[in-house]
């Protein structure tokens, strides 16, 4: 792995995990791994009628790594959560994919800069105020996910307009890709799990 243009310090210390691994694997199979047990674990938090079809899944993807690589897997979280807190306005995992270069080209994975996406999102969000305001909830959707920086930045959006997302819009996000719909698990999850101060 060479050089990794990162934006961020928790972006580099997360690079460097994956480095801690020694070549030993594939960056994309560890990433993919990484999101798969980490969306997972979110989901099993709070979803208890999945939970062992989930925890089974997690396992077998744990069990191919040593203790120490195991190890490692909990400083990834840490430093994705710790960056996703430190600043909300990101795609934090989104950067990092197409940093690492794990993007295809061939399932149009050209994934949109976050302040593109919140633009857009503010644009949408600014043209349909008046009608959240005769409803109970309004939906959002993004049909081609990627990473949820969409998602995400609408989310911020609600939220320094006063209104609260978590019980009032509907957020729905498809992807094509299953890795990168379980990226945007992670961020939507956690920004609705966490509503910022």
């Amino acid at each position: 792995m060479g050089k990794i243009r990162t934006r961020n310090q928790h972006q580099a210390e997360f690079v460097k995990c994956i480095q801690k691994f020694g070549g030993k694997y594939q960056t994309w199979e560890i990433f993919a791994d990484f999101i798969s047990m980490f969306a997972c674990a979110i989901s099993n938090g709070i979803d208890r009628v999945h939970f062992k079809p989930r925890e089974e899944m997690y396992m077998q993807i744990i069990r191919k790594y040593t203790n120490e690589e195991q190890a490692i897997f909990p400083e990834m979280m840490g430093h994705v959560i710790n960056g996703m807190e430190e600043n909300r306005d990101c795609d934090f995992l989104g950067e990092l994919y197409m940093a690492l270069d794990l993007g295809s080209h061939w399932k149009g994975q050209f994934f949109t800069p976050y302040n593109v996406c919140e633009c857009m999102a503010g644009i949408t969000i600014n043209d349909n105020v008046q009608t959240l305001e005769k409803q109970e909830w309004i939906s959002v959707n993004d049909p081609a996910c990627g990473a949820g920086a969409t998602l995400v930045a609408a989310a911020n959006i609600f939220h320094r307009k006063k209104i609260n997302y978590q019980t009032r819009v509907l957020f729905t996000a498809n992807d094509i890709d299953r890795v990168v719909a379980q990226m945007c698990y992670i961020p939507v999850s956690y920004t609705h799990l966490t509503l910022p101060t």
